[in-house]
């Protein structure tokens, strides 16, 4: 692929943000990738589902270091894993699709605000814990 500079490129304008709150959202993608301190970890996007701002993306990283484990745990068992103490679980672009709710925050980064997920933010949707308790008659 070839391709041609101007000279005035423009940035990608700016993200509008959502207002803090629990919402339904979907993994848009996620990716195994490495933190900078070299700890192993998941790179999600999340999509919020429905509502004013359904389409709204925001990027959460699952740092699986003794640090992180809990707020890893709360996001896969919101979103509906299944996981056995002790034994390895493979997660990654499997979890596209799934679906839970999330406290939504503001953080500043870059001196700019963007959304993020407050730390053990997940969790299950309704229709998850109907499915787990079976059949609700």
């Amino acid at each position: 692929m070839q391709v041609t500079f101007t000279g005035e490129e423009k940035g990608g304008g700016t993200f509008e943000v959502a207002p803090a709150g629990r919402y339904l959202v979907n993994v848009y993608d996620a990716e195994e990738t490495e933190s900078a301190k070299g700890n192993p970890m998941i790179k999600i996007v999340w999509e919020i589902s429905s509502g004013e701002h359904a389409g709204k993306r925001i990027w959460n990283y699952l740092v699986l270091n003794d640090k992180g484990m809990y707020n890893a745990r709360k996001c896969i068992d919101a979103l509906g894993v299944q996981w056995s103490k002790g034994e390895p679980l493979e997660i990654g672009n499997n979890l596209v699709g799934r679906e839970c709710e999330a406290d939504v925050n503001i953080q500043i980064y870059q001196e700019k605000e963007k959304n993020g997920i407050k730390f053990g933010g997940y969790h299950k949707t309704e229709a998850m814990e109907i499915m787990k308790g079976g059949i609700p008659f």
